[in-house]
């Protein structure tokens, strides 16, 4: 697991992104800058629109159980 960096790309792609919330496009928009497979959140909703695939920390915890085996 990183933590991706948030730098002016991110923050620009951010103001593009379709989501309600700046603070959750800020995050979109590292993870996606970023590579990441998942966003990891307990509200699935605000990220519905996000470039990256939102899941709750169950459901990425069985991913990465089974990605593992």
């Amino acid at each position: 697991m990183d933590i991706a960096p948030l730098d002016n790309a991110e923050v620009n792609r951010a103001l593009e992104l379709p989501l309600g919330d700046f603070e959750d496009a800020l995050i979109a928009a590292a993870a996606e800058s970023a590579s990441a497979t998942h966003i990891v959140t307990r509200n699935l909703a605000d990220f519905r629109r996000a470039p990256v695939k939102a899941v709750t920390p169950e459901e990425f915890m069985w991913l990465t159980v089974r990605s593992s085996r």
